[in-house]
């Protein structure tokens, strides 16, 4: 028990960053949109958007910073202090004044908050579990190798830079019910990166080495978050249907245009976007179907693109393309086939994750613990706050995931664009 004289010193000497932190996370569940009316509170809550993660940045990076690893003159080296002691008591406080009051927080809102979906806890603990892989654990990681409170500020702005290079790719590469499994993959690969680089920089304080550690795991987590669609991702996701569907049964077939289709209007530009009408046969009865990605083989590319999606508007669905004009052009009046393959989803309504309320807007709203629409088994988002918004429409959960190949044409490309 000799980390507890380590943990009554942080406390002592941290108190004030501890108590800013509380105030900002219980101010921001009273005042967070998603429980209340946001006439009174806007500029308040972006605010608090801003000050509740500072906050926990602040005490974070105080905690890591009491016992600076860099250089030899540390009290902690002299004293009868192992290092299981100094990362015991450094745990020890983390999981009572980070993870702990985030936790208890969430799970009061749950609790008497009316739109909530209720209490969950398996939730709630996958919540923490990702806060500590994606906020606290790398926060901890800069603070280990700079020298000073500025110093790891910097550090934070630079990871953050880097990798908002990348924050806009997940969004356009195709993952979409998927997301969850590449969300996943980065936190598993922050939270390893971010514990070697605390490991090596507590056991062996050698700085150059730990930095190199910590950027090399930031290059990693951005070729995480890169990445393109994995046949291993759709196996994965298969394991959590709740029916047998023979993906046979689904067919994928073209479809003609009526009142219900609009045809994109070229108006000049490097690229031109195609819809072209589908319809999908033999979908179970009471069931609807989503699709989560596609790879796509056509006279203009090859494979996996995050530009072919297969949308659904009122009723109708369309496999929604992007070619370079310079290819279309060549190839508008060429009879051509499009042949591919798609993971899909068949989805029942459902209520039993999210609750339906009307806001000030009087709008109908769902209230979820966690996407919908992406059919995770748990969230995957850090953030302090456990709720979320989405259309009412979005309350459905997943039956079965099914992978089907298609092959559309001959068509006519020059069909699905209305020229200027």
């Amino acid at each position: 028990m000799r980390f507890i004289p380590i943990f009554k010193k942080d406390v002592a000497h941290l108190w004030p960053q501890i108590l800013v932190f509380v105030a900002a996370l219980v101010a921001f569940a009273c005042s967070d949109p998603t429980y209340i009316s946001p006439r009174d509170v806007a500029s308040f809550i972006n605010f608090l958007f801003i000050a509740l993660p500072l906050s926990c940045w602040l005490l974070v990076a105080s905690l890591i910073q009491q016992e600076k690893p860099i250089g030899d003159e540390q009290y902690w080296l002299t004293r009868p202090f192992s290092l299981v002691d100094l990362l015991g008591a450094k745990a020890l406080f983390l999981m009572l004044f980070v993870i702990a009051p985030v936790f208890i927080c969430q799970a009061i809102v749950l609790s008497v908050v009316p739109q909530s979906p209720g209490l969950n806890v398996g939730a709630l603990l996958a919540k923490g579990a990702f806060l500590l892989a994606w906020y606290v654990l790398p926060t901890a990681a800069v603070a280990a190798v700079t020298k000073n409170l500025g110093h790891a500020l910097l550090g934070s702005l630079l990871v953050l830079m880097a990798l908002g290079l990348f924050m806009e790719v997940p969004s356009r590469s195709g993952w979409n019910g998927l997301a969850w499994i590449r969300e996943m993959l980065a936190a598993i690969v922050a939270f390893c990166g971010s514990v070697t680089v605390i490991y090596l920089q507590y056991t062996r304080r050698r700085t150059v080495l730990s930095r190199g550690c910590l950027a090399g795991a930031a290059v990693l987590l951005a070729a995480a978050l890169a990445l393109p669609p994995l046949q291993a991702a759709f196996v994965m996701q298969s394991w959590l249907s709740k029916e047998r569907v023979d993906p046979q049964a689904v067919r994928i077939t073209l479809a003609s245009w009526d009142d219900a289709y609009k045809k994109p209007i070229y108006e000049g530009g490097p690229r031109v976007d195609l819809q072209i009408p589908v319809e999908l046969q033999n979908v179970p009865a009471n069931q609807d179907i989503e699709g989560d990605w596609i790879f796509l083989e056509s006279p203009w590319r090859f494979r996996w693109s995050g530009k072919a999606g297969l949308t659904h508007f009122f009723g109708r669905r369309s496999l929604d393309l992007e070619i370079q004009t310079s290819e279309f052009l060549r190839l508008k009046d060429q009879p051509i086939r499009v042949r591919g393959l798609v993971d899909l989803t068949l989805v029942a309504s459902s209520t039993s994750q999210c609750r339906g309320g009307d806001l000030a807007e009087d709008i109908p709203e769902v209230y979820c613990l966690w996407n919908p629409q992406v059919f995770s088994p748990f969230p995957t988002s850090p953030w302090f706050g456990p709720l979320q918004k989405y259309d009412f429409r979005a309350a459905s959960h997943p039956v079965a995931h099914i992978q089907r190949s298609f092959d559309l044409g001959p068509l006519r490309l020059a069909g699905y664009v209305e020229m200027k």
